[in-house]
């Protein structure tokens, strides 16, 4: 972080603190930071990963008086599974400090129906996509993917990511396009 930005931290995590831990400092966290946001009259709240989301819902639950919008990233159910207790206490958390949040910014249609349908939240939930310029990005595939391909109007797919569990249903999605392409004589 450049010197000229202030930053305010809460403690320092170690690599010693077990999941559990961690959620149970959250409420405290949360009243840290309350405290922290009315001293210096501060009446925004914008959290961008899971744990500050949760802080901002409980900053919520304990009467903070600003503006709290939260911005959620992930395929939410699959993040949290119903197989695991982390999964179980992530579900519940998302229901019942989500749902305090005065806006929730999702970044597609899916994630914000998955918030709506899965956990019942009725927040104005607001989608912003993934900002794509698609023939930029079309125009750069065609020139890298040419020297692959074996014939020229041959399709090439590659995709490149860390092969966690979460990304079962992109690799689902993928699959279904492969499909939908040998179909449709791609």
């Amino acid at each position: 972080v450049p010197a000229s930005i202030f930053t305010y931290q809460i403690g320092k995590p170690t690599s010693a603190e077990a999941g559990a831990l961690e959620v149970l400092k959250l409420p405290l966290q949360a009243l840290h930071v309350k405290r922290y946001l009315e001293k210096q009259n501060i009446f925004l709240v914008v959290s961008f990963l899971n744990r500050p989301n949760f802080i901002a819902g409980y900053l919520k639950l304990f009467g903070f008086k600003g503006t709290t919008i939260i911005n959620e990233r992930t395929n939410t159910s699959y993040y949290y599974t119903k197989n695991t207790t982390g999964g179980r206490l992530g579900r519940f958390l998302v229901k019942r400090l989500y749902s305090r949040a005065d806006t929730i910014i999702t970044n597609s249609y899916f994630s914000k129906k998955d918030l709506q349908q899965t956990y019942g939240l009725k927040n104005n939930i607001l989608t912003i996509n993934n900002g794509v310029n698609y023939k930029a990005a079309q125009q750069e595939l065609q020139r890298a993917i040419l020297p692959f391909a074996k014939r020229e109007n041959e399709f090439v797919f590659c995709h490149i990511d860390r092969s966690i569990r979460l990304k079962t249903n992109l690799y689902y999605c993928m699959h279904l396009l492969i499909e939908k392409l040998k179909t449709a004589g791609c």
